[in-house]
């Protein structure tokens, strides 16, 4: 999951910076999620399917 994060991440051509902003959180946070140091949860799944411009990454 952590390795989708960052694909979603830069198929939008975002940086960590705005990608955190958008979702909420900081780019460090968004920096371990992609490096594996954090586990992806559930509640950020569910804000990227929400966005817009991101839900299309879902698979739904």
């Amino acid at each position: 999951m952590n390795t989708r994060i960052k694909a979603v991440r830069t198929f939008v051509g975002l940086t960590q910076p705005a990608f955190g902003e958008r979702l909420g959180m900081s780019r460090n946070v968004v920096n371990d999620l992609e490096q594996g140091r954090k586990a992806v949860p559930e509640f950020l799944i569910l804000k990227i399917c929400a966005d817009p411009d991101l839900e299309d990454m879902c698979g739904v």
